[in-house]
């Protein structure tokens, strides 16, 4: 078995073929190239397709059914190694159609070693082919909390995310150069139509350098790093405007990252973030702004049948409805657990499960608009034998907003995913 994905907020179901028997394992250990080949299969029912409490779309219903095929290379060779897979996701609303979408996803990840240098990459290109109609938002606030971003990416757009790191060892020592990239394009027919929600290509560009310090002893490095960034965001054309929050920004950052003790893993980068935005932007008198960074996880695994781990995230982005910014923030609680040889007599030793807990928060600038979605889920894996898995979850939204007599932005939600999966 390659790969299982299940990601919290969005369950995906993917099974791989690998070789089965032992010969098979033999051959391969010696060749170093091997091909990733799977099919994946997701049947799930919402409550709530459009996040909407209000007018004709107040919670329209639908069961989705998603077809999840992957096929790929992988190269490895002790250290090195390189993955290159393409992985689409078909998308079928049997109850509202024009939901329907074909998702082309690239992915490319590699990790060199040479000598002192370490090399790594992972680049991300998804290019969405559905409805070139956007949505009209007509209740009391206009559209959805965090504005929908689902729906959004539901209708046609390009999506590409890249990551290069090139990093030199110097005994405990390191530099770390960086680049990472954001960009969308959105490809949706624009309108002047009231309440009829535009989006506008954005992007977020950023580059830089680390210094650190590795403790091997403890496994754990240290870090302060820098990066130059630049946020574009198109201006709002169709309606006459020129106003846009494009920007340049200065970020320094304190990072720990590592292993320490078996029971505990890290990552966490901090720092102030400044940014340079046109005269005028935000009353000030010199354009600058004043943000905080902040991105890092953290693991804790008190048993080997137990796992907790808290996610956070906290930046600054321009909206992709226009002539604003927001501050995003995240943040996701799990548990997750095996239930070992067996519970009370019983043969439970290949059921898992998992508890899931997320805030996510968008506070716009200049609108008013300050949402907060909730989003706690519960998911079961149990694996009948080497081959055939099942698996079960349920997830319920509700989200609300910090701004009064916006009735439309807050809405409730209900997921119920199942699917059974066959790995060879």
């Amino acid at each position: 078995m390659r790969i299982i994905s299940f990601p919290v907020c969005n369950i995906v179901l993917i099974f791989f073929t690998s070789g089965g028997d032992s010969c098979q394992s033999e051959e391969k250990a010696n060749h170093s190239l091997e091909p990733i080949l799977g099919l994946g299969v997701q049947q799930r029912f919402d409550s709530n397709v459009y996040w909407y409490p209000e007018t004709r779309l107040a919670n329209r219903q639908s069961w989705v059914t998603s077809l999840l095929p992957v096929v790929g290379l992988r190269h490895e060779k002790e250290v090195n190694h390189w993955e290159l897979k393409y992985a689409p996701d078909i998308t079928f609303y049997s109850d509202i159609p024009r939901e329907n979408y074909q998702r082309h996803k690239g992915f490319l990840h590699f990790h060199q070693e040479l000598g002192q240098w370490q090399l790594n990459g992972d680049f991300k290109l998804f290019y969405t082919d559905g409805s070139r109609s956007s949505q009209t938002w007509n209740g009391q606030g206009g559209p959805p909390a965090v504005g929908g971003y689902e729906i959004r990416n539901r209708r046609q757009n390009l999506f590409t995310q890249h990551l290069f790191q090139a990093r030199y060892n110097v005994d405990a020592f390191f530099m770390r150069a960086v680049y990472e990239g954001k960009i969308y394009d959105f490809m949706h027919r624009r309108s002047n139509e009231p309440g009829y929600q535009n989006f506008y290509d954005r992007n977020d560009l950023n580059g830089g350098l680390d210094l650190g310090y590795q403790w091997d002893q403890v496994n754990l490095e240290a870090y302060l790093g820098y990066r130059y960034g630049s946020q574009d965001q198109e201006n709002r054309e169709n309606f006459g405007e020129t106003i846009n929050y494009s920007n340049q920004y200065h970020r320094v950052l304190m990072g720990f990252e590592g292993h320490p003790y078996s029971w505990l893993k890290l990552k966490l980068e901090i720092g102030p973030d400044l940014r340079d935005y046109e005269e005028g932007i935000f009353q000030t008198s010199d354009g600058f702004g004043v943000h905080t960074f902040m991105k890092g996880s953290l693991v804790l695994m008190p048993s080997r049948f137990d796992r907790f781990s808290v996610q956070w995230r906290r930046f600054i982005m321009p909206g992709s409805a226009g002539r604003g910014i927001f501050e995003d923030v995240k943040y996701t609680l799990g548990w997750e657990h095996d239930f070992g040889e067996n519970v009370c007599g019983l043969p439970l030793e290949a059921l898992s499960a998992g508890f899931y807990f997320t805030i996510y928060e968008n506070d716009f600038n200049p609108g008013k608009r300050w949402d907060r979605v909730y989003r706690p889920s519960l998911e079961f894996n149990y694996s009948f034998d080497a081959h055939w898995k099942l698996f079960l979850g349920y997830e319920y939204q509700w989200s609300e907003s910090e701004v009064s007599n916006t009735p439309a932005r807050e809405y409730q939600r209900h997921i119920v995913t199942m699917g059974i999966k066959y790995t060879y």
